[in-house]
């Protein structure tokens, strides 16, 4: 039998990345748990899955919000599903030393150092020709928002003042070149990213720094800010609440509140309980005691339960797996609580501004 047109068509493109649809080429590899159960839901709708092959997050946010804490999470686990790390390090902050003392793997892991837009665009597509479809490799960029232009560098040396516009557009040329080729290979990419005090705000809201090609490309975009966890008086680790500001995978709008201890690391399961109040599953009949929505007589008080391996997988086997994939996919109506009703985030990407503001009126 003869080829059919479709495979007549593929072979006649001049277009590498062509591809008849039955071979599915695009379909998603691997599901890379983040650590956390809550921030997988929230990225990916479903608590068991998490980054996703192929495909590019960001993750933005002030200095010390979490943002390379939570990659290099991903990261660990990431090499535990056999994946090999090119960790783009634009901020020179990271040594094998630490690269060990966080759990990973140094065998395992490119640290390239780089300070430019071009060079960061020429060493990946390069690294992407030798990559084949079977390898896994997933790559960090930590930080855009480091990243100088070859203008700036140059102006740097010759001592010029003139203002340097061609970072946004270096900026968008890379990420249209790198998003087909990581599709296609199946190689996810996290770029981590400044955000910075917007003066034009009445609300004091935050842009992300670095130009719009980064939130076009990227699936999933999460401005990440930074709160205290204290125990009496003591600091004893912080929380990042993540907002999905952008999301192809799940609702929109949804903030996940993860626990970073100095000692214990990311906690697995916090942010959770809140999600399973605000979507139901757990109801709380008296002030202080909660229960789950099905077993009213059996009510426990949430520091009982905040970090206990065995209440939540209970849970997740018995009907909070498919609420959480309800609650966090586009087809839940829920309306959030976690909307602040007093803070507007403005996240600006050069001249497109995400105006959380106008979202919510929505």
């Amino acid at each position: 039998m003869g080829s059919s047109l479709a495979e007549r068509l593929v072979k006649n493109s001049k277009n590498i990345f062509s591809y008849v649809a039955s071979e599915d080429k695009a379909k998603i590899r691997d599901w890379i748990d983040t650590g956390n159960i809550a921030l997988n839901s929230q990225i990916s709708a479903d608590p068991f899955r998490g980054i996703a092959s192929g495909i590019i997050y960001q993750l933005a946010g002030p200095e010390s919000a979490g943002k390379t804490f939570i990659a290099i999470e991903i990261i660990k686990r990431a090499q535990e599903n056999g994946y090999t790390v090119i960790y783009y390090d634009t901020e020179g902050s990271l040594t094998t030393e630490e690269f060990i003392k966080r759990g990973l793997d140094e065998n395992m892991i490119v640290h390239s150092i780089v300070n430019t837009v071009k060079s960061l665009q020429t060493d990946l597509l390069n690294q992407f020709d030798q990559i084949t479809e079977k390898d896994k490799l997933i790559v960090v960029i930590d930080s855009i928002g480091m990243l100088s232009s070859l203008k700036e560098i140059s102006d740097a040396k010759s001592g010029s003042e003139k203002a340097d516009f061609t970072r946004p557009k270096e900026l968008r040329s890379f990420f249209r070149t790198i998003t087909a080729p990581a599709k296609i290979k199946q190689i996810p990419i996290i770029a981590i990213n400044h955000t910075y005090d917007d003066p034009s705000s009445l609300y004091g809201g935050q842009k992300i720094a670095g130009g719009g090609g980064s939130k076009y490309s990227s699936s999933v975009v999460l401005s990440i800010t930074k709160s205290q966890h204290k125990e009496g008086t003591t600091i004893v680790g912080s929380y990042a609440t993540c907002t999905a500001v952008k999301n192809r995978y799940g609702r929109e709008k949804t903030k996940v509140k993860v626990e970073i201890n100095f000692n214990k690391g990311m906690s697995k399961w916090s942010g959770l309980f809140d999600v399973a109040l605000e979507c139901g599953f757990l109801i709380s009949p008296t002030q202080g005691w909660y229960c789950t929505k099905d077993n009213k007589d059996s009510k426990f008080r949430r520091k009982e339960v905040e970090d206990n391996d065995d209440f939540w997988n209970g849970l997740l086997k018995n009907g909070l797996t498919e609420e959480l994939k309800k609650y966090f996919s586009y087809q839940s109506h829920a309306d959030s609580v976690f909307e602040s009703e007093d803070v507007v985030e403005v996240l600006d990407i050069e001249d497109d501004v995400i105006d959380l503001e106008e979202i919510e009126k929505e």
